[in-house]
Protein backbone atom coordinates (compact mmCIF):
# COMPACT_ATOMS: atom_id res chain seq x y z
CA UNK A 1 0.00 0.00 0.00
CA UNK A 2 1.51 3.40 -0.96
CA UNK A 3 1.86 6.24 1.52
CA UNK A 4 -0.58 8.84 0.21
CA UNK A 5 -3.64 10.98 0.90
CA UNK A 6 -6.63 10.19 -1.29
CA UNK A 7 -10.36 10.90 -1.33
CA UNK A 8 -10.65 8.01 1.12
CA UNK A 9 -8.26 9.60 3.59
CA UNK A 10 -4.66 8.91 4.50
CA UNK A 11 -3.06 5.54 3.73
CA UNK A 12 0.28 4.28 5.04
CA UNK A 13 2.35 1.13 4.69
CA UNK A 14 2.04 -1.58 7.28
CA UNK A 15 5.08 -2.68 9.27
CA UNK A 16 5.31 -5.93 7.27
CA UNK A 17 5.23 -3.98 3.98
CA UNK A 18 8.02 -1.70 5.17
CA UNK A 19 10.18 -4.69 6.24
CA UNK A 20 9.59 -6.45 2.89
CA UNK A 21 10.63 -3.37 0.92
CA UNK A 22 13.77 -2.88 3.04
CA UNK A 23 14.76 -6.52 2.53
CA UNK A 24 14.33 -6.10 -1.20
CA UNK A 25 16.71 -3.12 -1.12
CA UNK A 26 19.27 -5.06 0.96
CA UNK A 27 19.20 -7.96 -1.55
CA UNK A 28 20.02 -5.54 -4.35
CA UNK A 29 22.99 -4.21 -2.36
CA UNK A 30 24.42 -7.41 -0.80
CA UNK A 31 23.04 -10.14 -3.05
CA UNK A 32 20.94 -13.19 -2.26
CA UNK A 33 23.40 -14.48 0.34
CA UNK A 34 22.39 -11.97 2.99
CA UNK A 35 20.34 -13.36 5.90
CA UNK A 36 17.58 -11.58 7.82
CA UNK A 37 16.99 -13.95 10.71
CA UNK A 38 15.69 -12.14 13.80
CA UNK A 39 18.93 -12.82 15.71
CA UNK A 40 21.22 -11.70 12.85
CA UNK A 41 22.73 -8.17 12.71
CA UNK A 42 21.03 -7.35 9.40
CA UNK A 43 17.68 -8.71 10.60
CA UNK A 44 17.81 -6.55 13.73
CA UNK A 45 18.94 -3.52 11.74
CA UNK A 46 16.03 -3.84 9.28
CA UNK A 47 13.54 -4.16 12.13
CA UNK A 48 14.92 -0.97 13.71
CA UNK A 49 14.68 0.93 10.41
CA UNK A 50 11.16 -0.40 9.75
CA UNK A 51 9.84 0.50 13.21
CA UNK A 52 11.29 4.01 12.97
CA UNK A 53 9.58 4.61 9.65
CA UNK A 54 6.31 3.16 10.93
CA UNK A 55 6.45 5.55 13.91
CA UNK A 56 6.98 8.52 11.56
CA UNK A 57 4.06 7.40 9.37
CA UNK A 58 1.77 7.01 12.41
CA UNK A 59 2.74 10.51 13.54
CA UNK A 60 1.69 11.74 10.09
CA UNK A 61 -1.65 9.96 10.50
CA UNK A 62 -2.16 11.60 13.88
CA UNK A 63 -1.44 15.03 12.40
CA UNK A 64 -3.86 14.34 9.55
CA UNK A 65 -6.57 13.13 11.93
CA UNK A 66 -6.10 16.11 14.24
CA UNK A 67 -7.72 18.31 11.58
CA UNK A 68 -10.95 16.45 12.37
CA UNK A 69 -12.46 17.79 15.64
CA UNK A 70 -14.03 14.38 16.24
CA UNK A 71 -10.55 12.82 16.45
CA UNK A 72 -8.35 15.67 17.70
CA UNK A 73 -7.25 15.69 21.34
CA UNK A 74 -5.91 18.16 23.89
CA UNK A 75 -4.62 21.52 22.67
CA UNK A 76 -5.18 20.56 19.05
CA UNK A 77 -8.86 19.96 19.81
CA UNK A 78 -8.96 23.40 21.47
CA UNK A 79 -7.68 24.98 18.26
CA UNK A 80 -10.16 23.12 16.05
CA UNK A 81 -13.13 24.01 18.27
CA UNK A 82 -12.03 27.66 18.44
CA UNK A 83 -12.65 27.87 14.69
CA UNK A 84 -16.33 27.30 15.50
CA UNK A 85 -16.31 29.78 18.39
CA UNK A 86 -16.37 27.01 21.00
CA UNK A 87 -13.88 27.33 23.87
CA UNK A 88 -13.08 24.55 26.33
CA UNK A 89 -14.57 25.24 29.78
CA UNK A 90 -11.78 25.59 32.31
CA UNK A 91 -11.73 24.06 35.76
CA UNK A 92 -12.82 26.00 38.83
CA UNK A 93 -11.94 25.72 42.51
CA UNK A 94 -14.01 24.29 45.35
CA UNK A 95 -14.74 26.89 48.06
CA UNK A 96 -15.88 26.04 51.59
CA UNK A 97 -16.61 27.99 54.81
CA UNK A 98 -14.33 27.07 57.71
CA UNK A 99 -14.71 28.12 61.34
CA UNK A 100 -11.48 29.49 62.88
CA UNK A 101 -11.32 29.57 66.67
CA UNK A 102 -8.75 31.90 68.29
CA UNK A 103 -7.59 31.77 71.93
CA UNK A 104 -8.24 34.67 74.38
CA UNK A 105 -6.15 37.87 74.29
CA UNK A 106 -4.68 37.18 70.86
CA UNK A 107 -4.11 39.14 67.65
CA UNK A 108 -3.81 36.51 64.92
CA UNK A 109 -2.63 37.69 61.50
CA UNK A 110 -3.78 35.23 58.83
CA UNK A 111 -2.33 35.70 55.36
CA UNK A 112 -4.72 34.99 52.50
CA UNK A 113 -4.21 34.35 48.80
CA UNK A 114 -4.76 38.06 48.18
CA UNK A 115 -1.48 38.97 49.93
CA UNK A 116 0.58 35.77 49.69
CA UNK A 117 3.66 35.83 47.47
CA UNK A 118 3.02 32.19 46.70
CA UNK A 119 -0.07 30.08 47.26
CA UNK A 120 1.82 27.91 49.72
CA UNK A 121 2.47 30.99 51.90
CA UNK A 122 -1.26 31.51 52.56
CA UNK A 123 -2.82 30.22 55.79
CA UNK A 124 -3.51 26.58 55.00
CA UNK A 125 -5.69 23.89 56.54
CA UNK A 126 -6.54 20.35 55.44
CA UNK A 127 -9.05 17.58 55.97
CA UNK A 128 -8.54 14.05 57.23
CA UNK A 129 -7.72 12.66 53.77
CA UNK A 130 -5.18 15.33 52.84
CA UNK A 131 -7.18 17.87 50.81
CA UNK A 132 -5.58 21.27 51.47
CA UNK A 133 -7.42 24.62 51.52
CA UNK A 134 -6.07 28.19 51.38
CA UNK A 135 -7.56 31.23 53.09
CA UNK A 136 -8.90 33.49 50.33
CA UNK A 137 -8.71 36.93 51.99
CA UNK A 138 -6.20 38.00 54.65
CA UNK A 139 -7.66 38.53 58.12
CA UNK A 140 -6.56 40.03 61.44
CA UNK A 141 -8.49 38.22 64.17
CA UNK A 142 -8.50 39.87 67.59
CA UNK A 143 -9.88 38.38 70.80
CA UNK A 144 -10.38 39.80 74.30
CA UNK A 145 -10.76 37.81 77.52
CA UNK A 146 -12.56 34.90 75.86
CA UNK A 147 -11.89 32.86 72.77
CA UNK A 148 -13.83 33.73 69.63
CA UNK A 149 -14.69 32.04 66.35
CA UNK A 150 -14.95 33.39 62.81
CA UNK A 151 -16.31 31.74 59.65
CA UNK A 152 -13.97 32.41 56.72
CA UNK A 153 -13.92 31.31 53.08
CA UNK A 154 -11.19 28.90 51.94
CA UNK A 155 -10.28 27.72 48.44
CA UNK A 156 -9.16 24.20 47.62
CA UNK A 157 -5.55 23.71 46.63
CA UNK A 158 -6.54 21.49 43.70
CA UNK A 159 -8.54 22.62 40.71
CA UNK A 160 -11.81 20.84 39.98
CA UNK A 161 -14.24 18.94 42.15
CA UNK A 162 -13.03 18.24 45.68
CA UNK A 163 -15.39 16.20 47.85
CA UNK A 164 -15.33 17.43 51.44
CA UNK A 165 -17.35 15.80 54.21
CA UNK A 166 -18.53 18.07 57.03
CA UNK A 167 -16.51 18.16 60.27
CA UNK A 168 -13.41 16.74 58.56
CA UNK A 169 -11.25 19.87 58.08
CA UNK A 170 -9.38 19.70 61.37
CA UNK A 171 -5.69 20.13 60.51
CA UNK A 172 -3.78 23.43 60.61
CA UNK A 173 -0.98 23.08 58.04
CA UNK A 174 0.55 26.52 58.66
CA UNK A 175 0.31 27.17 62.42
CA UNK A 176 -0.33 30.75 63.58
CA UNK A 177 0.13 31.73 67.22
CA UNK A 178 -3.22 31.86 68.97
CA UNK A 179 -5.23 29.88 66.44
CA UNK A 180 -6.75 27.12 68.55
CA UNK A 181 -8.70 25.02 66.04
CA UNK A 182 -10.40 24.84 62.65
CA UNK A 183 -13.49 22.95 61.46
CA UNK A 184 -16.03 22.86 58.64
CA UNK A 185 -19.41 22.25 60.32
CA UNK A 186 -21.49 23.69 57.46
CA UNK A 187 -22.82 22.02 54.35
CA UNK A 188 -22.73 25.23 52.29
CA UNK A 189 -20.08 24.66 49.68
CA UNK A 190 -19.25 25.74 46.14
CA UNK A 191 -18.18 22.59 44.34
CA UNK A 192 -15.40 23.15 41.84
CA UNK A 193 -15.84 22.05 38.25
CA UNK A 194 -13.36 19.76 36.51
CA UNK A 195 -11.92 20.95 33.22
CA UNK A 196 -14.16 20.00 30.34
CA UNK A 197 -13.01 16.67 28.91
CA UNK A 198 -12.20 16.10 25.24
CA UNK A 199 -15.40 14.08 24.83
CA UNK A 200 -17.55 16.77 26.46
CA UNK A 201 -15.94 19.45 24.30
CA UNK A 202 -16.54 17.44 21.12
CA UNK A 203 -20.19 16.96 22.06
CA UNK A 204 -20.67 20.68 22.74
CA UNK A 205 -18.98 21.63 19.47
CA UNK A 206 -21.25 19.25 17.57
CA UNK A 207 -24.26 20.99 19.09
CA UNK A 208 -22.82 24.41 18.31
CA UNK A 209 -22.38 23.71 14.60
CA UNK A 210 -25.91 22.35 14.55
CA UNK A 211 -27.43 25.65 15.72
CA UNK A 212 -28.44 26.57 12.19
CA UNK A 213 -31.05 23.80 12.11
CA UNK A 214 -32.40 24.53 15.60
CA UNK A 215 -35.14 26.92 16.68
CA UNK A 216 -34.37 30.34 18.16
CA UNK A 217 -35.07 29.19 21.73
CA UNK A 218 -32.84 26.11 21.35
CA UNK A 219 -30.04 28.25 19.91
CA UNK A 220 -30.28 30.73 22.79
CA UNK A 221 -30.35 27.95 25.37
CA UNK A 222 -27.32 26.21 23.85
CA UNK A 223 -25.40 29.49 23.57
CA UNK A 224 -26.10 30.36 27.21
CA UNK A 225 -25.08 26.88 28.30
CA UNK A 226 -21.74 27.37 26.53
CA UNK A 227 -20.84 30.42 28.64
CA UNK A 228 -18.11 30.01 31.24
CA UNK A 229 -19.34 28.81 34.68
CA UNK A 230 -22.94 28.30 33.50
CA UNK A 231 -24.27 25.09 35.04
CA UNK A 232 -27.88 25.00 33.88
CA UNK A 233 -30.31 26.97 31.71
CA UNK A 234 -34.06 26.78 31.24
CA UNK A 235 -36.04 29.02 28.90
CA UNK A 236 -39.82 29.14 29.28
CA UNK A 237 -41.79 30.80 26.43
CA UNK A 238 -45.28 32.27 26.33
CA UNK A 239 -46.54 32.48 22.75
CA UNK A 240 -50.03 33.64 23.72
CA UNK A 241 -51.27 37.24 23.77
CA UNK A 242 -51.78 37.42 27.53
CA UNK A 243 -49.72 36.86 30.67
CA UNK A 244 -49.71 33.17 31.58
CA UNK A 245 -49.98 31.40 34.95
CA UNK A 246 -46.21 31.72 35.46
CA UNK A 247 -46.33 35.49 35.13
CA UNK A 248 -44.64 35.49 31.71
CA UNK A 249 -46.07 38.34 29.60
CA UNK A 250 -47.53 37.55 26.21
CA UNK A 251 -45.01 36.86 23.42
CA UNK A 252 -42.16 36.77 25.93
CA UNK A 253 -39.57 34.40 27.33
CA UNK A 254 -38.37 33.68 30.86
CA UNK A 255 -34.71 32.73 31.14
CA UNK A 256 -33.72 31.01 34.41
CA UNK A 257 -29.98 30.40 34.52
CA UNK A 258 -27.60 29.06 37.16
CA UNK A 259 -24.04 30.39 37.15
CA UNK A 260 -22.26 32.60 34.67
CA UNK A 261 -21.45 36.32 34.49
CA UNK A 262 -24.43 38.73 34.37
CA UNK A 263 -22.95 40.87 31.58
CA UNK A 264 -22.09 37.91 29.37
CA UNK A 265 -25.51 36.34 29.94
CA UNK A 266 -27.26 39.58 28.97
CA UNK A 267 -25.10 39.99 25.85
CA UNK A 268 -25.82 36.41 24.78
CA UNK A 269 -29.59 36.87 25.22
CA UNK A 270 -29.51 40.20 23.34
CA UNK A 271 -27.71 38.71 20.33
CA UNK A 272 -30.23 35.87 20.00
CA UNK A 273 -33.46 37.60 21.03
CA UNK A 274 -36.09 37.81 18.32
CA UNK A 275 -37.35 41.30 17.49
CA UNK A 276 -40.43 42.17 19.53
CA UNK A 277 -39.91 39.36 22.04
CA UNK A 278 -40.39 40.43 25.67
CA UNK A 279 -38.63 39.13 28.75
CA UNK A 280 -39.47 38.28 32.37
CA UNK A 281 -36.96 38.45 35.20
CA UNK A 282 -35.79 40.35 38.26
CA UNK A 283 -32.15 40.46 37.09
CA UNK A 284 -31.88 43.51 34.82
CA UNK A 285 -28.73 44.25 32.80
CA UNK A 286 -28.36 47.03 30.23
CA UNK A 287 -26.69 46.04 26.97
CA UNK A 288 -25.25 48.68 24.66
CA UNK A 289 -25.83 48.11 20.94
CA UNK A 290 -23.31 48.91 18.21
CA UNK A 291 -25.27 52.13 17.61
CA UNK A 292 -24.92 53.24 21.22
CA UNK A 293 -28.49 52.46 22.23
CA UNK A 294 -29.30 50.78 25.55
CA UNK A 295 -31.57 47.77 25.92
CA UNK A 296 -32.66 46.14 29.16
CA UNK A 297 -32.19 42.38 29.29
CA UNK A 298 -34.08 40.45 31.95
CA UNK A 299 -33.54 36.99 33.39
CA UNK A 300 -33.72 35.18 36.73
CA UNK A 301 -31.58 32.99 38.93
CA UNK A 302 -32.95 29.69 40.29
CA UNK A 303 -34.41 29.62 43.80
CA UNK A 304 -33.67 26.63 46.01
CA UNK A 305 -36.77 24.91 47.38
CA UNK A 306 -36.64 22.44 50.24
CA UNK A 307 -37.27 18.79 49.49
CA UNK A 308 -37.90 16.31 52.30
CA UNK A 309 -37.41 12.59 51.73
CA UNK A 310 -38.09 9.68 54.04
CA UNK A 311 -37.98 5.95 53.42
CA UNK A 312 -37.72 2.56 55.08
CA UNK A 313 -34.85 0.11 54.61
CA UNK A 314 -34.76 -3.67 54.54
CA UNK A 315 -31.70 -5.88 54.05
CA UNK A 316 -31.84 -8.43 51.24
CA UNK A 317 -29.55 -10.57 53.37
CA UNK A 318 -30.15 -10.34 57.11
CA UNK A 319 -26.42 -10.76 57.78
CA UNK A 320 -25.56 -7.73 55.64
CA UNK A 321 -24.37 -4.66 57.55
CA UNK A 322 -24.62 -1.12 56.20
CA UNK A 323 -23.58 2.33 57.37
CA UNK A 324 -26.63 4.68 57.52
CA UNK A 325 -24.39 7.78 57.52
CA UNK A 326 -22.62 6.66 54.35
CA UNK A 327 -25.90 5.66 52.70
CA UNK A 328 -27.36 9.12 53.30
CA UNK A 329 -24.22 11.04 52.26
CA UNK A 330 -23.77 8.95 49.09
CA UNK A 331 -27.40 9.51 48.14
CA UNK A 332 -27.18 13.29 48.70
CA UNK A 333 -24.09 13.37 46.48
CA UNK A 334 -25.76 11.42 43.66
CA UNK A 335 -29.29 12.84 43.70
CA UNK A 336 -29.24 16.31 42.18
CA UNK A 337 -32.28 18.01 40.66
CA UNK A 338 -32.37 20.74 38.05
CA UNK A 339 -34.46 23.85 37.58
CA UNK A 340 -38.20 23.01 37.56
CA UNK A 341 -37.40 19.29 37.69
CA UNK A 342 -40.00 17.08 39.32
CA UNK A 343 -38.87 14.89 42.21
CA UNK A 344 -40.24 11.36 41.82
CA UNK A 345 -40.25 8.35 44.10
CA UNK A 346 -38.97 6.28 41.17
CA UNK A 347 -35.85 8.43 40.80
CA UNK A 348 -35.23 8.49 44.55
CA UNK A 349 -35.44 4.71 44.65
CA UNK A 350 -33.01 4.47 41.71
CA UNK A 351 -30.36 6.64 43.38
CA UNK A 352 -30.81 4.91 46.72
CA UNK A 353 -30.10 1.60 44.96
CA UNK A 354 -27.10 3.25 43.31
CA UNK A 355 -25.86 4.14 46.80
CA UNK A 356 -26.33 0.60 48.17
CA UNK A 357 -27.61 -2.19 45.93
CA UNK A 358 -27.76 -4.66 48.83
CA UNK A 359 -30.73 -2.88 50.41
CA UNK A 360 -34.43 -2.78 49.60
CA UNK A 361 -36.10 0.63 49.88
CA UNK A 362 -39.83 1.03 50.36
CA UNK A 363 -42.45 3.45 51.71
CA UNK A 364 -40.50 6.25 50.01
CA UNK A 365 -42.25 9.56 50.53
CA UNK A 366 -41.58 13.12 49.40
CA UNK A 367 -42.62 16.45 50.88
CA UNK A 368 -42.05 20.17 50.44
CA UNK A 369 -42.77 21.09 54.04
CA UNK A 370 -42.04 17.97 56.10
CA UNK A 371 -45.72 17.61 56.98
CA UNK A 372 -47.67 16.79 53.82
CA UNK A 373 -46.21 13.70 52.19
CA UNK A 374 -46.65 12.08 48.77
CA UNK A 375 -45.71 8.57 47.70
CA UNK A 376 -45.49 9.51 44.00
CA UNK A 377 -43.92 12.89 43.16
CA UNK A 378 -43.47 16.54 44.10
CA UNK A 379 -43.42 19.42 41.60
CA UNK A 380 -41.62 22.68 42.35
CA UNK A 381 -43.81 25.59 43.44
CA UNK A 382 -42.80 27.65 40.39
CA UNK A 383 -40.66 27.03 37.33
CA UNK A 384 -37.90 29.11 38.91
CA UNK A 385 -37.47 26.72 41.82
CA UNK A 386 -34.97 23.88 42.09
CA UNK A 387 -35.34 21.18 44.73
CA UNK A 388 -32.46 20.80 47.20
CA UNK A 389 -32.05 18.57 50.23
CA UNK A 390 -30.92 21.26 52.66
CA UNK A 391 -28.54 20.23 55.38
CA UNK A 392 -27.83 16.84 53.86
CA UNK A 393 -27.16 14.39 56.67
CA UNK A 394 -27.71 16.79 59.58
CA UNK A 395 -31.46 17.22 59.90
CA UNK A 396 -34.89 15.89 59.03
CA UNK A 397 -34.81 16.79 55.34
CA UNK A 398 -33.61 13.25 54.62
CA UNK A 399 -34.25 10.42 57.04
CA UNK A 400 -34.60 6.66 57.30
CA UNK A 401 -38.02 5.89 58.73
CA UNK A 402 -38.01 3.66 61.78
CA UNK A 403 -41.67 2.65 62.29
CA UNK A 404 -42.95 2.23 65.83
CA UNK A 405 -46.09 0.53 67.14
CA UNK A 406 -48.16 2.04 69.96
CA UNK A 407 -51.07 0.78 72.01
CA UNK A 408 -52.68 2.20 75.09
CA UNK A 409 -55.83 2.04 77.14
CA UNK A 410 -58.08 4.92 78.14
CA UNK A 411 -61.13 5.57 80.30
CA UNK A 412 -63.61 8.44 80.53
CA UNK A 413 -63.70 10.32 83.82
CA UNK A 414 -66.86 12.35 83.23
CA UNK A 415 -69.54 12.75 80.63
CA UNK A 416 -67.44 13.81 77.68
CA UNK A 417 -67.65 13.78 73.89
CA UNK A 418 -64.46 12.80 72.11
CA UNK A 419 -63.13 10.95 69.06
CA UNK A 420 -60.24 8.61 69.85
CA UNK A 421 -59.11 8.57 66.19
CA UNK A 422 -58.78 12.35 66.29
CA UNK A 423 -56.77 12.08 69.50
CA UNK A 424 -54.42 9.54 67.87
CA UNK A 425 -53.89 11.64 64.74
CA UNK A 426 -53.28 14.75 66.85
CA UNK A 427 -50.79 12.83 68.98
CA UNK A 428 -48.83 11.69 65.93
CA UNK A 429 -48.88 15.19 64.46
CA UNK A 430 -47.75 16.91 67.66
CA UNK A 431 -45.19 14.35 68.79
CA UNK A 432 -42.29 15.65 66.71
CA UNK A 433 -39.36 13.24 66.87
CA UNK A 434 -36.17 14.30 65.15
CA UNK A 435 -33.54 12.04 63.62
CA UNK A 436 -31.59 10.08 66.18
CA UNK A 437 -33.96 10.93 69.05
CA UNK A 438 -35.55 8.45 71.46
CA UNK A 439 -39.30 7.80 71.58
CA UNK A 440 -40.35 7.85 75.25
CA UNK A 441 -43.57 6.53 76.78
CA UNK A 442 -43.47 9.47 79.22
CA UNK A 443 -43.60 11.92 76.30
CA UNK A 444 -46.54 10.05 74.77
CA UNK A 445 -48.40 10.09 78.08
CA UNK A 446 -47.77 13.81 78.54
CA UNK A 447 -48.91 14.62 75.01
CA UNK A 448 -52.08 12.54 75.34
CA UNK A 449 -52.98 14.39 78.55
CA UNK A 450 -52.38 17.71 76.82
CA UNK A 451 -54.67 16.74 73.94
CA UNK A 452 -57.56 15.60 76.16
CA UNK A 453 -57.11 15.80 79.90
CA UNK A 454 -60.59 14.46 80.61
CA UNK A 455 -59.46 10.96 79.69
CA UNK A 456 -57.29 8.71 81.82
CA UNK A 457 -54.53 6.89 79.89
CA UNK A 458 -52.88 3.65 81.00
CA UNK A 459 -51.00 0.59 79.75
CA UNK A 460 -49.03 2.72 77.26
CA UNK A 461 -46.54 0.49 75.41
CA UNK A 462 -44.42 0.88 72.30
CA UNK A 463 -42.70 -1.62 70.03
CA UNK A 464 -40.30 -1.74 67.08
CA UNK A 465 -41.92 -4.79 65.49
CA UNK A 466 -45.41 -5.17 66.93
CA UNK A 467 -44.38 -8.24 68.94
CA UNK A 468 -42.01 -7.16 71.70
CA UNK A 469 -43.48 -4.28 73.74
CA UNK A 470 -41.86 -1.95 76.28
CA UNK A 471 -43.28 0.69 78.60
CA UNK A 472 -40.14 2.85 78.74
CA UNK A 473 -38.53 4.04 75.51
CA UNK A 474 -37.26 3.07 72.05
CA UNK A 475 -33.90 4.37 70.76
CA UNK A 476 -33.30 5.31 67.13
CA UNK A 477 -31.20 2.74 65.26
CA UNK A 478 -28.76 5.47 64.17
CA UNK A 479 -28.44 9.23 63.87
CA UNK A 480 -30.04 8.92 60.41
CA UNK A 481 -33.15 7.06 61.62
CA UNK A 482 -36.30 8.89 62.62
CA UNK A 483 -38.90 7.08 64.69
CA UNK A 484 -42.38 7.51 63.22
CA UNK A 485 -45.74 6.59 64.70
CA UNK A 486 -48.42 5.62 62.21
CA UNK A 487 -52.21 5.51 62.73
CA UNK A 488 -52.27 2.03 61.22
CA UNK A 489 -49.73 0.86 63.81
CA UNK A 490 -51.50 2.54 66.73
CA UNK A 491 -54.37 1.02 68.69
CA UNK A 492 -56.37 2.23 71.68
CA UNK A 493 -58.62 0.19 73.97
CA UNK A 494 -61.33 1.74 76.10
CA UNK A 495 -61.64 0.54 79.71
CA UNK A 496 -65.34 0.45 80.60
Amino acid sequence: MPNEITVNGIQIESLDEIIARLKEGFYKIYGDGVTFESDSPDGQLINIFAQEKRDILEAAVNIYNSFDPDQAIGNTLNERCALNGVIRKSASYTIIPIVITVKPNIVANLVGLDNAEQESKAFTVSDTIGNAFYLIESQVLTTSAVEKSWTLSFRAQKLGQVDVAINTVKNINSPVVGVKSVNNPYTEIIIGENEESDEELRTRRAKAVGYTIAGAREVMQASLRDLVDVREVQIFPNISNTTDADGIPGHSIWVVIDGGDDEKIAACIFLRLNEGCGMKGSEVVEVETIYGNKQEIRFDRPIDEDLYIRFEVERENTSYSYDPDKLISDFVEKYKLGINEIATVTDVNYYLKESDSNLIFYNIQLSKDGENWSDSYQATSTKQERFVINGGTDNNYLSITQPAWLHFSYSVNTAHTFDINTIISTLIENLAINKGETLKVSDISSELTTIDSQLTYSNIEISTDGYVWVNTEIAAQSNQHRIVLDPERTTATEIL
